[in-house]
């Protein structure tokens, strides 16, 4: 059984042109090979989740795979705290408020809206962009 892979790359091309049309023209025949930067290649699940957890917690922030009922939890407590210390460091608020809002924040239940995992990919055999998302529901 082949295994699934992820190549996950950055890179900038500069060139010169006389206009838009003739400058994409020029980039369409340029081999990636010779301008790819920080490139990476790892293997993947049926669900285009990293299988190495130091990847994952690369990617995610966390080593739960998305499908888990801690990946849940854990990204509503991320998405609750996150603005509170963000305010907390920028000195908005001192110690003992935020420790006064987390309590608030859980005595009224974490916010678990707005986190999905997604992946955005380039299908190298229809050459058709990709987008596959994971919404945990109950």
């Amino acid at each position: 059984m082949k295994k699934r892979y992820f190549y996950e790359f950055k890179g900038n091309v500069y060139l010169e042109a006389d206009n838009q049309d003739a400058a994409e023209e020029r980039i369409m025949g340029i081999s990636l090979l010779d301008y790819l930067i920080d490139e990476d290649l790892f293997e993947i699940d049926e669900h285009y989740i990293p299988v190495d957890l130091e990847k994952r917690e690369e990617k995610n922030d966390t080593n739960l795979h998305p499908l888990e009922d801690d990946y849940e939890d854990y990204r509503s407590r991320k998405q609750s705290y996150g603005p509170l210390f963000k305010d907390f460091l920028h000195g908005k608020i001192n110690q003992d408020e935020l420790m006064q809002l987390m309590v608030q924040l859980e005595e009224k239940g974490l916010d678990d809206s707005g986190y999905t995992y997604e992946v955005d990919m380039v299908d190298l055999k229809s050459k058709e962009h990709k987008r596959a998302r994971h919404v945990v529901v109950d």
